[in-house]
């Protein structure tokens, strides 16, 4: 039998799948495989703990890197033939602030004539956006009362979220992602439920519960012109929403983008409905070099949704910090002060009214 290696493709997840062969093949040469077919890859998040690599081997095998930093590692570099592979590789967080890769050549041992070339890449953001060396917000503290903490898991994603204005506790959600690619949301009165993908993003269009769900949806082409919907709605009635426009944005990999407009409204139990529509403008700060979206502060901690600090869908944390805002009822502002790492320090916020409100940012292993 030729000792031909089919390489069959190349995907990314999450959580680990299998780490040897699965099954054999049988000793009949197959007529479809001539050298390599259908070689792919895939790219992943700078925290994507997991990807793997998957291919039919007729023959004996390695695969050995030719090119890239060192930041991937395969549980398996060598293998006989006559088995399909399913490899788990683990990936190191991406802290450097660009995206890197490494490629690989799968060699058959007999045969140096039979050999296929593949690369696995991994973006300097993580799934929600920020950037992969950016420091976790352990505490965000407003002077009008208002207090946001938050935990970690090994994964830099939010475990733990409670949002209070004056000790009056508005959210609490406690978050895992489960070996199963399913996320977990516990609100305290639901359990919200998606599958998650290898960003630890939603997977599916709504996050949802039998009362509550938080979904997305979008209007238009996202590499051309993009409208899209954040809502999150409960079965009393309530609701909020966040509708974004984007005039010739690409949101590929680490492209920066910034909504040009933006339509905030909220349906409260009572049935009174509050909308704002914003015209919006940034300063030259970036807004991924912290774990959360600072943006989602600028009509306060009432009205911030906590699925949207948390950037549970990635394309709703602008690039830009903001510099300000224009309504019908006048111009909100914004005054920010970073720290030397980039990361915001204090964040704030004049209101049409002139009221004020300081946000100031701590982090972890400050």
């Amino acid at each position: 039998m030729n000792r031909i290696i089919g390489y069959l493709g190349m995907t990314a997840v999450s959580v680990a799948l299998l780490s040897s062969c699965d099954s054999f093949i049988g000793s009949a040469e197959p007529t479809t495989f001539h050298g390599f077919d259908g070689l792919e890859t895939e790219t992943v998040y700078a925290n994507t703990p997991k990807t793997f690599v998957t291919f039919l081997a007729y023959g004996d095998w390695n695969v050995t890197k030719t090119e890239g930093v060192d930041w991937c590692t395969f549980d398996k570099t060598q293998g006989v033939g006559g088995y399909w592979y399913y490899i788990n590789v683990t990936c190191k967080p991406n802290t450097t602030g660009q995206w890197r890769y490494a490629k690989y050549k799968l060699q058959d041992k007999d045969d140096t004539d039979v050999t296929a070339s593949f690369g696995l890449f991994q973006y300097a953001t993580r799934g929600d956006g920020s950037m992969g060396g950016s420091p976790l917000v352990k505490t965000v503290t407003g002077d009008d009362g208002s207090l946001i903490e938050l935990e970690y898991d090994g994964n830099d994603c939010v475990s733990a979220l409670k949002m209070t204005k004056n000790g009056t506790v508005l959210r609490d959600l406690h978050i895992t992602y489960a070996s199963d690619s399913v996320m977990h949301v516990s609100t305290g009165a639901s359990v919200l439920k998606a599958k998650y993908d290898m960003g630890f993003q939603m997977a599916e269009s709504n996050l949802c519960s039998e009362t509550d769900t938080f979904g997305v949806t979008t209007q238009s082409d996202l590499y051309v012109q993009t409208a899209f919907m954040v809502k999150e709605s409960k079965s009393n009635g309530e609701y909020n929403a966040q509708s974004l426009l984007f005039l010739n944005q690409k949101f590929g990999g680490d492209n920066e983008h910034c909504a040009d407009s933006l339509r905030y409204q909220r349906r409260k139990a009572d049935g009174s409905v509050n909308t704002v529509k914003m015209k919006l403008s940034y300063s030259d700060y970036d807004n991924r070099y912290q774990s959360i979206d600072v943006n989602q502060l600028l009509l306060g901690i009432e009205e911030c949704n906590p699925y949207n600090l948390l950037c549970f869908f990635r394309h709703t944390r602008n690039s830009k910090v903001l510099k300000g805002a224009s309504t019908a009822d006048g111009n909100y502002t914004v005054d920010t002060k970073l720290n030397t790492d980039k990361s915001v320090r204090t964040l704030a916020v004049t209101r049409p009214d002139g009221t004020k409100v300081t946000y100031t940012f701590a982090y972890y292993d400050e």
